[in-house]
């Protein structure tokens, strides 16, 4: 990084692993990769499915590692060690995806009031004996070397964690079970996942839960885009920091 650019002499090749995005087959679909960063392409070329990203101009963005895909990767066991017996097998009233303040984590490390990195994760909401609790459904990285992610399925004693900077739910469309949403994450190898070299992935994995359970018919129609739009609401707040996440890939 030079100038509060980056230059990018990176070829695209969608579907990427290194840049990933879901399409690259035109130019919008490459912008809108650097769009949620502020930042533009302001040199491309290329043809078909195929571009060369010259220059990105963002003063936050730095190029993440790609992920080496020539390695195996085993993904590692769900963790379910701290999901109690009172919270298996419990239908869900609510599907939560809570944005959580990461606390001292911020865009600029030597500055507290740049923005704060918020982290995703899911969890079902039910009442039990009076009370709202949830079984949260939550990704985390065992180190900064290793991408693989690990699951994790977390008994809480409230339903929407007092470090929230928003919260996005929805009800559920059908009788689903905590229990269920673990089977589901088997079935589907949700943790067959990678973080990027930045350490980035929580959005990507919360995202792909949201949309399996609308495909289960789980959650109601509509419910990945009303998602996407109360995440486009928390990276426009200028106070929170949802970096883009290229090179989040599930294997």
């Amino acid at each position: 990084m030079h100038g509060g650019f980056v230059d990018v002499e990176n070829t695209l090749e969608g579907p990427a692993t290194g840049w990933a995005v879901s399409d690259l087959s035109s130019i919008p679909a490459l912008y809108q990769t650097f769009r949620p960063l502020g930042g533009v392409c302001d040199s491309r070329s290329g043809a078909g499915s195929r571009w060369t990203v010259t220059r990105v101009l963002s003063p936050y963005y730095s190029a993440p590692s790609t992920t080496d895909m020539s390695t195996p990767h085993t993904p590692k066991p769900i963790d379910t060690k701290q999901w109690q017996k009172r919270d298996r097998d419990v239908a869900v009233d609510t599907f939560i995806v809570t944005a959580v303040r990461m606390p001292g984590v911020f865009e600029d490390p030597s500055n507290p009031d740049s923005r704060q990195l918020i982290h995703w994760r899911g969890g079902g909401a039910y009442q039990q004996g009076g009370s709202g609790r949830s079984t949260s459904f939550d990704t985390r990285k065992w180190s900064t070397t290793d991408p693989e992610i690990e699951v994790q399925i977390i008994s809480k004693n409230f339903t929407v964690s007092s470090s929230a900077a928003d919260h996005w739910e929805a009800p559920l469309a059908k009788p689903y079970t905590t229990t269920d949403i673990y089977n589901l994450l088997e079935n589907k190898r949700l943790n067959y996942f990678l973080y990027n070299g930045n350490g980035s992935g929580c959005l990507t994995w919360t995202t792909r839960l949201v949309k399996e359970l609308e495909d289960e018919g789980v959650l109601p129609a509509g419910a990945l885009v009303s998602f996407n739009e109360k995440v486009a609401k928390v990276r426009a707040n200028p106070k929170y920091w949802v970096p883009a996440e290229p090179g989040a890939v599930f294997y």
